[in-house]
């Protein structure tokens, strides 16, 4: 079983990559998102691929079109330069601090849909009761974002417990060298 595990792990890093650890987690602190669901958005939006673009203008990890990089530098209090907008720092917090946003309005599957879809759309489908999203892009996209977090968690987990048993392993007292002579001196005798 613990062949299985590590195969499926290896396999799924492949597929999922754990990367911009620093920058996606100081992001998740800071505005308050679940980790897991940023690096689905991420796989979903451009596979990790910092410099992806799409024919509609989003840009970067996250895929941010350059008004909403700007509308989320200006909740968080700052300038916004467009040429900065593929920086994965740049863009990781400001996908970030969108989610958040709308995160604050929607519950998590809404809040994903309208990262896909725009916020008006989804507003206006939650006033009119709209069971399913009329766009089958989005209905994709939501679909595709919650199994992407799903393995996510599963890639996450492991990696935290394969660390976790890293740093015990590191942390086991190394012997002296007199208590490796004396158990030489020890085994030398067949006192040991």
């Amino acid at each position: 079983m613990t062949l299985f595990l590590i195969g499926t792990y290896i396999l799924l890093r492949v597929r999922y990559p754990v990367k911009y650890n620093a920058e996606i987690v100081s992001a998740c602190e800071e505005f308050g998102v679940d980790e897991t669901l940023v690096r689905a958005v991420i796989w979903t939006e451009s596979k990790y691929k910092p410099n992806a673009e799409s024919r509609a203008g989003a840009k970067g990890l996250m895929q941010l079109m350059p008004s909403t990089a700007a509308f989320c530098a200006g909740l968080c209090g700052e300038e916004f330069d467009e040429s900065e907008i593929k920086t994965p720092s740049v863009n990781i917090r400001l996908g970030v601090c969108y989610l958040s946003y709308l995160l604050n309005k929607f519950d998590e599957r809404n809040a994903v849909a309208a990262y896909n879809a725009g916020e008006g759309n989804v507003k206006k489908w939650t006033e009119e009761n709209i069971k399913e999203y009329p766009f089958k892009e989005t209905r994709d996209y939501v679909e595709r974002v919650f199994n992407a977090k799903k393995i996510y968690r599963f890639v996450i987990s492991l990696s935290r417990a394969r660390s976790a048993n890293a740093t015990e392993r590191s942390e086991v007292p190394k012997r002296s060298g007199a208590e490796k002579s004396l158990k030489i001196t020890l085994k030398a005798t067949k006192c040991f």
